[in-house]
């Protein structure tokens, strides 16, 4: 009996020293991290899932596709449930639909858009000067699983948008923007890879014609 229970005692001590000291490594996720996690890549690649809520729908609206990031813009293509693609530069918004009929809107002359498509852009790229400059933010989590909530400092951006959360670990993986009229939009990455540069096709996605 006196065996049995030193061998229980010296397990439960065993259990606590593990958990201890993966408790020392699980460092807390601050801004600087995450900041040198979104920008150290210089084109990312990879599948999402996004869910769309109207703040009176009963469900969310999901749809499927891939998509890629760079530092200076962004392309969604939806595979499911229909063909369409959308890309956003600071200056522009190209739009493919599914019958292939192709949009290119120049709002080089918007300030409003340039500034909005400028911080979102910025934001998923990890730029600290700017991140400091448009949000206030509130992270928690470790190294390992971490989120940041942000919201806009700017008057007209608020006005609009209520918060965004980035969440991840060693990638970014979630992304949920909710407005101020109580709908939401939000991304699930997967499957993602890393390259230094975008192809030649995936700029010609960007041209004006």
């Amino acid at each position: 009996m006196h065996s049995l229970k030193h061998t229980v005692r010296k397990t439960f001590l065993s259990m606590l020293l593990i958990l201890s000291s993966g408790m020392l490594f699980a460092e807390d996720m601050d801004i600087s991290k995450i900041c040198t996690l979104l920008s150290s890549h210089g084109v990312t690649e990879g599948n999402f899932v996004q869910k769309k809520r109207a703040f009176n729908a009963k469900r969310a609206l999901t749809s499927r596709g891939t998509f890629f990031l760079s530092h200076d813009r962004i392309y969604l293509q939806t595979k499911k449930p229909v063909e369409t693609a959308m890309g956003v530069t600071e200056t522009s918004i190209i739009t493919i639909t599914a019958d292939g009929n192709r949009t290119y809107i120049d709002n080089s002359q918007n300030a409003l858009f340039r500034g909005m498509a400028k911080i979102i852009v910025d934001m998923l790229n990890g730029d600290r000067t700017s991140l400091d400059q448009q949000f206030n933010y509130e992270i928690t989590g470790t190294e390992s699983e971490w989120n940041i909530f942000l919201t806009p400092k700017d008057a007209t951006f608020s006005s609009v948008i209520a918060g965004i959360t980035l969440g991840g670990g060693s990638d970014l993986n979630h992304l949920e923007m909710k407005t101020t009229n109580g709908s939401s939009v939000s991304y699930d990455f997967s499957d993602l890879s890393y390259k230094e540069q975008l192809t030649d096709g995936q700029k010609k996605l960007f041209a004006s014609k």
